[in-house]
């Protein structure tokens, strides 16, 4: 079979993780989604300076890959300011979607 693709799909209680390889095992595609994790400090600094007063109320993360380059690291953060909510798409080096 010429450009068959095996599929590995693995889920958790907070994410999954779907991988497809081909048949020399040579990985092609990785997709991750993660819930409420440990986010990282460079992350929650910007939305702090970005967003004073406000608190990151949930995140969600969410990696991807192709042929072995990272095509999206990104994290989706709800955060909240009294009665205010709004979701905004943070990157891993820490900058904000605009």
């Amino acid at each position: 079979k010429e450009g068959s693709l095996n599929k590995l799909s693995m889920k958790i209680e907070r994410g999954s993780l779907e991988a497809q390889y081909d048949d020399n095992q040579r990985l092609i595609r990785v997709n991750e989604t993660y819930k409420r994790v440990k986010l990282p400090h460079v992350v929650v600094s910007s939305v702090q300076r970005e967003f004073p007063g406000w608190q990151i109320t949930d995140d969600t993360y969410f990696y991807a890959q192709e042929n072995g380059v990272v095509t999206k690291k990104e994290y989706i953060l709800r955060i909240e300011n009294e009665n205010k909510k709004r979701n905004i798409v943070v990157y891993a080096d820490g900058q904000i979607k605009q």
